[in-house]
């Protein structure tokens, strides 16, 4: 299950271990893939800022099983 919450400043994301795993494994992979020293944080953010909605995050995750 995910749950997001958002204010001005900050989304908050909660998801279950399974997804959690996922969402990792994708940042550690676009880190290693860009050759990129940016922080886990700082990926997730980038990632949110390209996609229109938050779930085609989550299905690009869902694809990866």
């Amino acid at each position: 299950m995910m749950k997001m919450a958002t204010d001005k400043n900050r989304i908050m994301i909660s998801l279950d271990d399974k997804n959690l795993e996922k969402l990792e494994n994708l940042v550690e992979d676009v880190r290693d893939r860009r050759g990129m020293r940016l922080t886990k944080s700082q990926v997730i953010e980038l990632l949110l800022n390209t996609v229109d909605y938050f779930d085609d995050i989550m299905g690009a995750i869902y694809s990866k099983k």
